[in-house]
């Protein structure tokens, strides 16, 4: 029997807490600042905006913040790449170049 009550974890951003009329929702940040700060100066983000096509309505992110995250796995944790989507879910979505929506 399935007793589904509103979207699976692991379909929104961060870890979601509810208590006493309160919601809860809390991200991993760990060493992104940093590897964020690294991949600036390297001026990565911009060699992508530059060199790969712009975004359209088939896309659900930008193809170049996108190809970002996978060096930033890369460098924190070595997630395979079928695991990207849930690795993306627990950290803060500002610090992967991703919006909420």
């Amino acid at each position: 029997m399935n007793r589904s009550h509103g979207p699976k974890p692991s379909t929104y951003f961060g870890q979601h807490s509810r208590a006493a009329g309160h919601h809860l929702v809390s991200y991993s940040v760990g060493m992104l600042p940093i590897v964020n700060r690294i991949l600036e100066r390297l001026r990565l983000d911009q060699t992508f905006r530059d060199d790969l096509p712009r975004a359209d309505r088939r896309c659900r992110i930008d193809p170049a913040p996108g190809l970002l995250i996978l060096p930033k796995n890369l460098l924190l944790c070595r997630v395979p790449l079928y695991g990207i989507g849930e690795w993306t879910a627990r950290h803060a979505p500002d610090l992967l170049g991703l919006s909420q929506n």
